[in-house]
């Protein structure tokens, strides 16, 4: 008769632990109850609300672990540019070629003056240029 939504449902309670400063639970909950039992969108999903948290709460390398365990690859490049983790937004990217998402790291470098990664980002599209002209 009634239908919850499930990714409310989920989203809702992991924000309020992880708000709350509870990330045992939250963890408890990503290993035990949601790993394995959602598709890969709810999942990133799930981790993004924590992640948005914990960003606002200024705690970067907490929020870097749910980071890497997303499953979309654009997903993680935007979290990784949130955090001014640039490089390894770029790894991301890069390894996926997606040369979309590595020209958006090279514009966040550049903004940032982020030279050793702007300059990465740049090799890594011209030679994607030169090899498909």
């Amino acid at each position: 008769e009634f239908e919850l939504n499930q990714l409310a449902i989920y989203t809702s309670t992991v924000s309020y632990l992880a708000n709350k400063n509870n990330l045992n639970e939250v963890e408890y909950l990503i290993m035990n109850c949601f790993n394995g039992t959602v598709t890969e969108d709810t999942w990133d999903n799930i981790l993004s609300s924590v992640i948005d948290i914990l960003i606002l709460k200024n705690k970067k390398k907490n929020a870097e672990s749910y980071i890497q365990r997303m499953y979309s690859t654009h997903t993680k490049v935007v979290f990784y540019i949130k955090i001014n983790r640039l490089k390894k937004a770029y790894l991301v990217a890069a390894k996926a070629e997606r040369f979309d998402l590595v020209e958006t790291v090279r514009a966040n470098a550049l903004r940032l003056g982020d030279k050793p990664t702007s300059s990465l980002c740049s090799r890594f599209l011209l030679k994607f240029q030169t090899s498909n002209p």
